[in-house]
């Protein structure tokens, strides 16, 4: 473990860059492609096949957030085992997470297939949206079971500290995907199924390239058959410690199919593929936060199962005033010129730039407010206060958002689910700092360190 044994001791801001620039690469990769996937499907089969993407969303973040609940919660463990020199724990956390991701994939793919026209409509789809939805969705539903299990496991990747090793797994996929996508869609003429053929080859290439580097020998650990085995307890403290990112994504599951049932209450399958525009923009920019918060995860980790409450703020305050400067840069053009923006998915559309451009102003007035929100969720999760992390996600998504999303449209129509993310965005970033000038406040207070309870009975 002599190459973790640094993130106690190298200076911060190295480090920082070290572990987050690969997570921001990868995670940038990713969004590109999902971006440059809309404007290929936009200028390749119409607005109306991204309104079908769209809708699959909701079935999209479940397998998401069962990536997050095993796959950011077990290697949240393996990080803190990692500060606390214990190795046979790491292996056995290893282990038993690649299981649990394998299950609760399988069984949802499986699920959904069985169920997938009710399952779209649940979610908000109908006419030319459910069909061009389910084209997709019947195809994608091959990969993802791979996707969920190759995304839960690169963290731990992360965890080892090899962040290039996890960010180039990442974009092995994400440009695979992007240089299929085109091929399929225009040489082929295969339309929103060959946008769905690229992403399932691209899942199935970056799996292989995570499972590598396991059974390869680089990794600490390593994964042996033998050693496969669900622990009770194990499985716990995982489901635990991950809860707080898997409820952030079961709340995206749940407010993008509320998006859905009102953008088609109050507007129509363009507003849905407006919608669609703009949560890919959305991710796109929140880029930096994401990355640099996943990549201060296991250093938080390390240092708060060591006992070092001091350099696990300071990395934490880094974390914020950094993604903040970078998320606001990347909100002047969505501001300024939402229009050109928006009608780079399709330059034929003309309501598409007009209504979308004013509907993305709208949303993303506000956005860099949330840097502070994703920024504290990892903090907690990091350093062993799940059940903060949770409340904090849950909060945001479902006691903020969701009821801005069903409100709001009643009182000014379609412009009131616009309006939805700012107002989520202004209330989150104030429980946000409150909960983390407390928690700081508390220990100053009583002059204890940030350990939490993180033994693990198996």
């Amino acid at each position: 473990m002599n190459r973790v044994h640094r993130i106690g001791h190298e200076p911060i801001p190295k480090l920082l860059a070290e572990f987050s620039l690969p997570a921001v690469i990868a995670i940038l990769v990713q969004s590109s492609y999902s971006i440059i996937d809309r404007i290929f499907i936009g200028n390749g089969a119409g607005t109306e096949a991204i309104s079908g993407v769209t809708v699959c969303f909701p079935v999209i973040a479940l397998f998401m957030a069962s990536g997050m609940l095993a796959g950011i919660g077990g290697s949240s463990l393996y990080s803190i085992k990692t500060g606390e020199g214990k190795k046979d724990e790491c292996i056995k956390i290893l282990h038993n997470t690649f299981i649990l991701l394998a299950l609760i994939s399988v069984i949802l793919s499986a699920t959904v297939a069985f169920f997938l026209r009710e399952i779209l409509t649940f979610s908000g789809a109908s006419g030319t949206a459910l069909l061009q939805g389910e084209k997709y969705l019947s195809i994608l539903l091959i990969g993802l079971p791979f996707q969920t299990t190759g995304f839960g496991i690169n963290n731990f990747i992360r965890s080892e500290g090899r962040p290039g090793i996890a960010m180039t797994t990442m974009i092995t996929g994400a440009v695979i995907n992007i240089i299929l996508t085109p091929v399929f869609i225009f040489c082929f003429g295969m339309g929103i199924e060959g946008a769905a053929a690229g992403t399932v080859i691209a899942q199935v290439v970056s799996f292989l390239r995570v499972m590598r580097y396991f059974i390869s020998g680089g990794s600490i650990t390593g994964l042996s058959p033998c050693k496969f085995r669900l622990s009770a307890g194990i499985t716990l403290r995982t489901i635990s410690s991950g809860f707080g990112p898997f409820a952030m994504q079961m709340g995206s599951c749940i407010t993008a199919s509320v998006y859905n049932h009102q953008l088609l209450k109050y507007g129509d399958e363009l507003t849905v593929s407006i919608y669609g525009i703009i949560h890919c923009i959305t991710v796109f920019i929140l880029v930096p936060a994401l990355g640099i918060s996943q990549g201060a995860q296991p250093l938080m980790g390390y240092n708060s199962g060591k006992g070092d409450s001091a350099r696990t703020s300071e990395i934490l305050k880094k974390s914020i005033t950094s993604s903040a400067l970078i998320v606001t840069t990347g909100c002047i053009p969505v501001i300024f010129v939402p229009g050109v923006v928006i009608s780079i998915f399709n330059p034929a559309d003309y309501n598409l730039a007009v209504s979308g451009g004013e509907a993305m102003r709208m949303s993303l007035a506000l956005l860099p407010l949330s840097v502070l929100h994703i920024c504290a969720s990892g903090y907690f999760l990091s350093t062993g206060e799940a059940k903060k992390s949770a409340f904090l996600t849950l909060t945001r998504q479902i006691i903020f958002l969701l009821p801005a999303v069903i409100i709001l449209p009643a009182i000014s129509g379609v412009h009131g689910i616009w309006l939805a993310a700012p107002v989520s965005d202004i209330c989150s970033f104030i429980l946000a700092a409150y909960l983390l000038f407390a928690g700081r406040h508390e220990e100053k207070r009583s002059g204890i360190t940030i350990i939490r309870n993180t033994e693990i009975t198996t």
